[in-house]
């Protein structure tokens, strides 16, 4: 059994609900904003320059069988030389493959890209 104070609205609920409707309501005006591809680029700078940078990036890659390939990069290393890495770790090197993030799947093209480029940063 539970009882009936459980059931009142208290003080602290009523505020926490109207923070959060606040939140919703500022997130949902701030993506009515249609902006040009300038200004897209010009905040994705910004947010690149309060970003901490870091001198090294771990990445895993996962194979179909469930095999984790893991990696030390530095953030300016290219696409190709992720592949490299992956193609010496492979029984046979000359099979095709691709290198692509997830979720969503976004295939990490062309190899001249640094893995800073590709988002692949903290």
């Amino acid at each position: 059994d539970v009882s009936d104070e459980f059931f009142e609205v208290t003080r602290e609920d009523i505020y926490r609900t109207m923070a959060s409707q606040n939140r919703r309501a500022h997130q949902a005006e701030e993506q009515k904003v249609l902006k040009t591809r300038a200004w897209r680029k010009k905040e994705s700078e910004a947010r690149a320059l309060q970003r901490p940078k870091y001198s090294r990036i771990l990445i895993r890659i996962r194979f179909p069988d469930g095999t984790i390939l893991q990696g030390t990069f530095r953030p300016w290393e290219t696409v190709l030389d992720v592949k490299r890495f992956v193609q010496a770790a492979l029984l046979t090197p000359s099979l095709p493959f691709h290198l692509y993030t997830s979720p969503p799947p976004t295939h990490l093209t062309p190899p001249t890209r640094t893995l800073e480029e590709c988002n692949l940063a903290p």
